[in-house]
């Protein structure tokens, strides 16, 4: 493995992986998961805005193939099948990833970063002159100021197709098809992942009678997140540009894919 590196980018997700296209040879990916995508996907997050037309041609791309395979058909999507497209994409464009990898340090030595690296093959040191973190929750320095909001989400077993009803608490999100339908119930922002988990099964306790025939058939693995627009800057050559900022993975991508067009202008957050 290539130990120096211009651009380490952290996070899988749709954006991480747009900035990687801009330079393939030169960048390398970190993702503490196995799944690309994983904002949208392990969050059971569909997305919204689908209908909006993709402004690259890497965009366009993908829309297409994600309708060509009825995985996306008039603004709904089948959000996990996006995983093996993703993992096709990476393996076509040849695309530097390292999942299951761990950030356990960075430091700062003669100009560039010195980062280690945790994985299964132990730990390790890399060089880099740029770290792009797109992390909601900003891993490579820890801070929530960006998240503007965050929700769990859960899959549901319908037993049948429901005209209209009222939530209390949280709402139901369509995916591809008729029966695909998700539980997302907002959280506080600094709320664990087990006090989340106890607040979706309460709340889901208290749905309309017209759902008791409903049931949770998973819960996402990961939190569904609203970050504010980046890119902040960390530190000099160190940026936030939160994968989680926009409507759905396609914009998500783009905002990756545009990003090295010029450098934008950055937001201070420290």
């Amino acid at each position: 493995m290539n130990q120096n590196y211009e651009t380490l980018i952290i996070g899988a997700g749709l954006t991480g992986i747009g900035l990687a296209c801009a330079d393939k040879e030169n960048s390398l990916i970190i993702e503490r998961t196995i799944s690309p995508g994983s904002e949208y996907i392990n969050a059971f997050n569909p997305g919204n805005d689908w209908q909006e037309e993709p402004l690259t041609s890497g965009g366009k791309n993908l829309k297409k193939e994600l309708e060509d395979r009825n995985i996306l058909c008039d603004g709904k999507v089948h959000i996990s099948a996006l995983s093996p497209v993703l993992y096709s994409f990476i393996k076509t464009e040849k695309l530097n990833v390292l999942f299951w990898t761990e950030i356990t340090g960075i430091e700062k030595v003669r100009g560039n970063f010195e980062v280690e690296i945790y994985n299964a093959s132990g730990l390790r040191k890399i060089k880099v002159k740029k770290i792009i973190d797109t992390s909601p929750e900003r891993r490579s320095a820890p801070d929530k100021s960006s998240i503007i909001s965050k929700s769990i989400n859960a899959l549901l077993h319908c037993e049948k197709e429901i005209s209209s009803f009222e939530l209390k608490n949280g709402k139901l999100l369509n995916g591809r098809f008729p029966s695909e339908k998700y539980f997302s119930l907002p959280v506080e922002v600094n709320d664990s992942w087990p006090d989340a988990r106890k607040k979706l099964f309460a709340a889901w306790e208290k749905r309309p009678g017209k759902l008791s025939g409903w049931l949770i058939a998973a819960t996402a693995s990961e939190f569904a997140y609203s970050s504010a627009k980046g890119p902040f800057e960390i530190k000099n050559n160190w940026l936030h540009l939160p994968s989680a900022a926009y409507s759905n993975p396609i914009q998500s991508f783009e905002a990756g894919v545009n990003f090295f067009k010029g450098e934008q202008q950055c937001s201070c957050q420290n």
